[in-house]
């Protein structure tokens, strides 16, 4: 979608939200909607994906400090979980982040990732309700009832 259609449909939808998920990249040009959210007191939640990897730990951590200095609430980070490696680095930012997070991961380690990720204290967790938006993610439902028996 444009910048535009991402304005109006923020607008539409802004009078009825407790928060708002928008990406860390699109921060300046959706800085009006960033404000009439604070306006509101709706939460903001910087978000960040990365479909191919997860980034070094360094630019986990300055995303995260971005996130951070521009007054988000929570940073919420999606990456491609395919090794153990993966999963430590986005572990480590647990530890350093000063921001509440929302981590969850993304291929053939992202079923996984995402119990433990939720365990370690992340602050959100998506699952699908019709069919799975990326490979790794739970149905609702059942990832419902496995963060409930823990």
């Amino acid at each position: 979608m444009s910048v535009a259609e991402r304005r109006d449909i923020f607008a539409a939808l802004l009078p009825s939200a407790n928060a708002v998920d928008i990406e860390l990249r699109s921060f300046t040009a959706l800085a009006g909607t960033i404000d009439s959210a604070r306006s509101r007191n709706i939460r903001l939640i910087a978000s960040f994906h990365d479909f191919k990897k997860t980034p070094a730990a360094g630019k986990l951590r300055d995303l995260a400090a971005r996130a951070r200095d521009e007054g988000a609430d929570i940073f919420k980070l999606a990456t491609r979980t395919d090794s153990p490696a993966a999963i430590c680095r986005l572990l480590e930012l647990f530890r350093s982040s000063s921001l509440p997070l929302a981590v969850m991961g993304m291929g053939t380690l992202g079923f996984g990732s995402r119990i433990l990720f939720a365990m370690c204290g992340s602050a959100l967790n998506y699952g699908w309700l019709h069919r799975p938006n990326v490979p790794g993610q739970w149905p609702a439902l059942e990832l419902k009832r496995i963060l409930a028996s823990k």
